[in-house]
């Protein structure tokens, strides 16, 4: 038996190990090392699991973008269980789940051009506020607002695909270009009007402003905060959709798990954002206020509810923004390893190689 047990806690010592970032395999080694001078089996299993969490949480930690896509793959599956549960028509599940694999699709071939063809911030940015502008110009006005565009007879709201992506540039740049561009975006959103995207894109602005107190920090919130403003202003006579607006509210009272569904598909938008690399905290900031600004939006009137709601705008909006805490280079995250020593320890010198400086 006691053997059995040494051999099940060098299998999940051997899954910790590999679950580590390259940076502190060495100390993955050592692991292994104290493991196989543990007599009692039962002993061995408790300390390699607790090596197994330290692996999880620092690997996960220093894989935010998958943590990212799991957690749209997770939103959007709950998404159409909620639509499932209240009746919606099989269509909006078929459109919801084709965005995500759209939006998965496009993620990965933006990952792959980036390395291809390095873009800077300020471009991305300028070439995101051009495609919003002109989409705005192009599409269909409904209801004395402007924001929606008719793509092969599918309906989009191109502000939901390319202002989360915007926020993510613009987290990675203070210059003149990227000023130009938040203004244009800015004025296109006031001009829609388009009140939820114009409120997340003041609320990740000004959580960059909170981390970065700079001049162009303090500008773009500025400028932000004035487009949002411009759109309190102006009536948005916007009717609730069925399956699309208020479901944070109405999901319960259709169904408990519906509901349910709709909550934590919700909560786990803002995951990637709380687990981000401490290198790309701005981003990882920006990222977590736009996306919590438009649930809160959903909540309070009629907009549309990100990934747990129909419609394939946000879905596809929410896989690009993950580019924006995908890391910037494969280095992983350099923290030194938390797990604490075991009570009656015997061997106060492994510990001592076990600790990264």
């Amino acid at each position: 038996m006691n053997a059995w047990l040494h051999r099940l806690a060098l299998i999940i010592a051997g899954i910790a190990l590999r679950l580590l970032p390259p940076d502190q395999r060495p100390w993955g080694a050592a692991m292994l090392g104290e493991l196989v001078t543990i007599p009692r089996g039962g002993e061995a299993v408790r300390f390699a699991l607790g090596c197994l969490g330290h692996g999880l949480r620092t690997g996960l930690a220093a894989r935010p973008l998958l943590i990212g896509v799991l957690c749209a793959i997770g939103a959007t599956g709950l998404g159409l269980v909620h639509l499932a549960l209240t009746g919606a028509p099989g269509s909006h599940l078929a459109i919801n789940a084709a965005a995500l694999v759209i939006g998965l699709l496009a993620l990965a071939n933006l990952r792959l051009l980036a390395r291809l063809v390095p873009v800077t911030a300020d471009n991305l940015a300028l070439l995101i506020c051009a495609m919003l502008a002109g989409s705005t110009m192009l599409g269909n006005a409904a209801q004395g607002a402007q924001r929606w565009l008719t793509v092969g007879g599918a309906t989009i709201q191109p502000s939901l695909i390319l202002v989360p992506l915007l926020v993510c540039a613009l987290a990675r740049s203070t210059g003149n270009r990227a000023l130009l561009a938040l203004t244009i975006a800015a004025q296109t959103l006031a001009w829609q009007p388009d009140r939820a995207m114009a409120g997340a894109l003041a609320a990740s602005m000004a959580g960059l402003f909170w981390r970065e107190r700079t001049g162009p920090r303090a500008l773009a919130v500025g400028i932000a905060i004035s487009a949002f403003a411009v759109t309190l202003v102006r009536p948005d006579l916007g009717e609730r959709v069925p399956y699309v607006d208020q479901i944070v509210w109405l999901a319960f009272a259709q169904h408990p798990l519906a509901g349910l569904a709709v909550w934590i598909g919700s909560a786990l938008l803002l995951v990637p954002a709380i687990v981000a690399r401490p290198t790309d905290r701005s981003s990882g900031l920006a990222f977590g206020l736009f996306w919590g600004a438009a649930i809160l939006a959903a909540a309070l009137g009629n907009y549309p509810t990100p990934l747990v709601g129909y419609g394939s705008s946000a879905v596809i909006g929410y896989c690009l923004a993950l580019l924006g805490i995908a890391p910037r280079q494969s280095a992983s995250v350099g923290c030194a390893p938390t797990l604490a020593p075991r009570k009656n320890e015997r061997s106060d010198g492994v510990w001592r190689r076990l600790a990264l400086p």
